[in-house]
């Protein structure tokens, strides 16, 4: 039997030194049995950046956001910036969403890289209030914050004043 278990070794050693030998000297195509394997599209200069599809997450009903370059998102920038010159006074980021019909998710991104490349500015407000404008509207901002004030003080005067006759016929009827 040892002679029997000799030759068994042999054989298996020598098997299995074949074996990688076919596997060192073959390409991966044919060592995955001729099925295309995906390789990185490599981006022609000439191609224009394609808008990928939103991808499902495992949240009901939510696609997650394809992945954007700093182009598209420089692109987007240039175009609040286009709608921030028809809005002197300023717009809100929930106003700005709207205009331009954008993913609420990405809209931080955009403002985040308008105020970091000082296209846009922050007028007033911090968080949800924030309200973002144009570097040179900081003064058209302070004279609209001015005529807000005006306007508030005037209606809380006209609602603080009641008139006389109104008391005088209020107390008379609580007596």
């Amino acid at each position: 039997m040892s002679k029997l278990n000799e030759t068994l070794h042999t054989l298996a050693i020598n098997f299995a030194d074949a074996v990688l030998e076919a596997l060192r000297s073959s390409s991966l195509e044919e060592i995955m049995g001729g099925h295309p394997i995906n390789k990185p599209k490599l981006a022609s200069a000439k191609a224009a950046p394609t808008k990928a599809a939103p991808t499902k997450t495992r949240q009901k009903g939510r696609t997650r956001l394809p992945r954007r370059s700093l182009e598209q998102i420089a692109g987007a920038v240039d175009q609040i910036v286009t709608l921030l010159h028809k809005h002197p006074e300023g717009l809100r980021a929930e106003n700005i969403r709207q205009e331009l019909n954008l993913d609420a998710r990405e809209v931080p991104r955009v403002l985040h890289m308008g105020i970091d490349t000082k296209k846009l500015v922050i007028l007033s407000g911090q968080r949800r209030s924030t309200t973002y404008g144009l570097p040179g509207s900081r003064k058209v901002a302070k004279k609209v914050e001015k005529v807000v004030k005006k306007a508030a003080k005037v209606v809380k005067i006209t609602k603080k004043a009641p008139s006389k006759a109104k008391t005088k016929s209020h107390k008379k009827k609580a007596a």
